[in-house]
């Protein structure tokens, strides 16, 4: 039987004006992730990376997609691939 290794397509996108990286990979049956280089405050790093220690289920991509469609849903955006993330993320499903 022969084996087959399907690598990711990755497409790299620069924002100039934000200066902001995304890598967008696909998967031939599978979602497509996009990642994101974001700057944020010290002291919420810090937070994170002790709440990352004492939950080792979480890890920044998880805790980013759970805040980030949190945060869409409660300003108004009810999509329903936006809850789907959200629960996902929320109830590790995504891994």
């Amino acid at each position: 039987m022969l084996g087959f290794l399907v690598a990711p397509l990755r497409f790299h996108s620069l924002a100039s004006q934000a200066g902001r990286a995304a890598t967008i990979e696909v998967f031939p049956s599978m979602k497509i992730t996009v990642s994101i280089l974001a700057e944020i405050p010290e002291e919420l790093h810090e937070s994170l990376k002790g709440y990352l220690e004492k939950h080792p289920a979480w890890d920044q991509d998880r805790v980013f997609s759970a805040a980030l469609s949190l945060f869409l849903l409660q300003n108004g955006d009810s999509d329903r691939q936006t809850s789907k993330v959200y629960l996902d993320a929320l109830f590790n499903y995504a891994a």
